[in-house]
């Protein structure tokens, strides 16, 4: 990325974290994604569950996810079946997810 199109400021946008939170959480509720992923830490964990599925390298995934130590990237990579639901369901369902997700029931 080249310095032209960068804000002033040297950032790629100038929004908040809490900011970029609630636009991603209204766009899935306007695109009636539901459920316990239906946030955007979900969103991460599904994009980190299919690149390795896709067989992206897991070096390029820790960067990518911005993982200091490569054995929080390799979590992805060894989950499957009950145990992936069961990583999902602890990564997804915070107090912050279970407030988004009556938010958008409401």
């Amino acid at each position: 990325m080249t310095k032209e199109k960068l804000g002033d400021d040297g950032l790629f946008w100038s929004w908040s974290r809490m900011t970029a939170y609630r636009k991603v959480t209204n766009v899935m509720i306007k695109a009636r994604i539901s459920g316990p992923w239906a946030v955007p830490k979900g969103l991460r964990h599904g994009f980190g569950v299919r690149a390795i599925q896709s067989g992206v390298p897991l070096n390029l995934v820790q960067r990518w996810l911005g993982h200091a130590d490569m054995k929080t990237t390799a979590i992805y990579a060894n989950a499957s079946g009950a145990e992936e639901r069961e990583i999902a369901a602890r990564a997804w369902l915070t107090e912050d997810s279970r407030y988004e997700l009556k938010r958008a029931a409401a």
